[in-house]
């Protein structure tokens, strides 16, 4: 759309003596204005879904935005990848695994390393709440997406109300609004391996933007109070990309001061190496968050199941993007 708005300033200006710049100011105005009640709605748009066959029911939809970029949109092909990183993960699963960090990459980058993350929890969760970065949209607090279903190639997935609930009556640093995630990649390309390992099972998508301590330790408290109140297994996800385009030599010793802050035993860490500058990570705040989490139910085993960069898919090393995957678990 921007480039659009663009193109049509350059063509206007091209009317020499024609129009009048007001007019054509009023003119731009409309049409932006137009286009952005038209995106509204159609974010907002509910679909009539069978609920049972008896039932039906308006339910909030949010498509895939980006299969065919990210992810095979190939039901059949995003299966065979999925298998194939799965079979090449050479990790124990274990059954005291609280909460994992997983990159959101392309999977030909990032794909075999999300793979070791999720293959390590050695149990089917009742639900799992995925904390990622909201890339392209500033956010404020905690923003969870209210309700209804998240496509994908490979089906629906529910989001979970109910634990939704819990976890803005535990704090009201979590509140809901659409807009983010309709945007936003980091969550969408999480979910086809929760589908391929435990199928369509019920999730909670939130995104954050960044936040100081004290809200890093409300939103960890936060989640220990909801899950507790909600009573289920619950598998907590920060997904987070460590340091962009730099050479392999560079990259690896900024990833490297990452690893350090969070094996240290203060969830802090991260943001304070993070600020400084002696590490990179485009989500500090949502590890830091679920380190609190992971603290507060003595999940404080941390265990690095693999780093790499995109150098390993590319073959370029002069500017790589790292990926971990790690565990806490009990």
């Amino acid at each position: 759309m921007f480039r659009r708005c663009l193109f049509l300033g350059e063509s206007l200006q091209g009317i020499e003596g024609k129009i009048d710049k007001r007019v054509l100011i009023i003119l731009l105005v409309f049409i932006l204005s137009l286009s952005v009640g038209l995106l509204s709605c159609k974010k907002n748009e509910r679909e009539k879904t069978f609920v049972s066959e008896d039932i039906k029911e308006e339910v909030l939809v949010r498509n895939p935005k980006f299969a065919d970029a990210f992810y095979p949109g190939n039901p059949a092909q995003l299966k065979s990848m999925l298998e194939s990183m799965f079979n090449k993960a050479d990790v124990v699963s274990d059954e005291n695994v609280a909460g994992i960090v997983v990159p959101h990459a392309g999977y030909m980058y990032s794909g075999l390393t999300a793979a070791y993350a999720f293959k390590s929890v050695g149990y089917k969760p009742d639900s799992v709440i995925i904390i990622g970065p909201s890339h392209r949209m500033p956010v404020s607090g905690a923003v969870l997406y209210p309700e209804g279903v998240w496509k994908t190639p490979l089906g629906d997935m529910k989001v979970d109300e109910k634990l939704n609930e819990e976890m803005m009556k535990a704090s009201d640093y979590f509140h809901t609004d659409i807009s983010p995630h309709e945007i936003e990649h980091s969550i969408e390309v999480q979910l086809p391996f929760i589908q391929y390992l435990w199928g369509d099972i019920p999730f909670v998508p939130v995104v954050v933007w960044r936040g100081d301590e004290k809200s890093a330790r409300e939103m960890g408290d936060a989640l220990v109070e909801a899950i507790k109140e909600d009573g289920r297994k619950i598998l907590v996800v920060a997904t987070a990309d460590l340091s962009h385009y730099h050479p392999l030599t560079v990259a690896d010793k900024l990833d490297h001061e990452a690893i350090r802050a969070l094996e240290s035993g203060d969830p802090m860490e991260i943001i304070r190496a993070d600020n400084s500058g002696a590490t990179e990570v485009d989500c500090a705040f949502a590890l830091a968050a679920v380190g609190y989490y992971a603290q507060a139910v003595g999940a404080v085993n941390t265990e690095v199941l693999k780093w790499t960069t995109s150098a390993e898919a590319s073959g370029d090393t002069s500017q790589v993007v790292g990926y971990l995957a790690m565990k806490w678990s009990k």
